[in-house]
C-alpha cells in the first residue's frame, strides 16, 4: 500500500506474514483518498496498524512484520501537502 503525506514524498507500508487485511470502503464520511489517524501496535505476536481515512473508513491489518519505506521523488524540499496529515515517518 502507497501513502503520501507531501506532494514530493511516497511512503510505501510493507507487510509480511499477513494475517488479517480489512479494507471496506463504504465512505460513511463522504469520499476522500487521505488518512486522518494512523495507529500502530508492536506486541508480541502479529504486529497490527489501523488508518482511519478522511472518509470514515478505517482500514486494519495484522502482519508478522509491518514496515514503513519513506522515499523523496526530487530534490524539491519537503512541503507538506495541506491536504494530508504527517505520519512522522524519518525519510530514507
Amino acid at each position: 500500500m502507497e501513502i503520501s503525506a507531501w506532494s514530493n514524498v511516497s511512503i510505501r507500508i510493507l507487510a509480511r506474514g499477513l494475517a488479517t487485511l480489512d479494507a471496506p470502503r463504504q465512505e460513511p464520511w463522504g469520499p476522500s483518498d487521505f488518512i486522518l489517524s494512523a495507529y500502530f501496535t508492536d506486541e508480541v505476536g502479529p504486529s497490527s496498524l489501523t488508518l482511519e481515512m478522511q472518509s470514515g473508513d478505517v482500514i486494519q491489518l495484522r502482519a508478522t512484520e509491518i514496515g514503513v519505506m519513506c522515499t523523496r521523488q526530487s530534490d524539491r524540499p519537503l512541503t507538506p501537502d495541506p491536504r494530508n496529515i504527517p505520519l512522522g515517518v524519518d525519510e530514507v
